[in-house]
């Protein structure tokens, strides 16, 4: 397993890829958290 994390390019797709998810999972949670404070403020009014 220690071979696969040696060469620079598996690194760099490595990195890369947690920088994606990671910014998926955030755009996910705000974009649920938008959305659930918009339909409580429109069922408010």
């Amino acid at each position: 397993m220690q071979y696969q994390f040696a060469s620079k390019p598996n690194r760099l797709w490595i990195l890369l890829a947690g920088i994606f998810l990671t910014n998926a999972i955030v755009a996910e949670f705000m974009g649920v958290k938008l959305f659930i404070r918009k339909n409580f403020w429109l069922s408010a009014r």
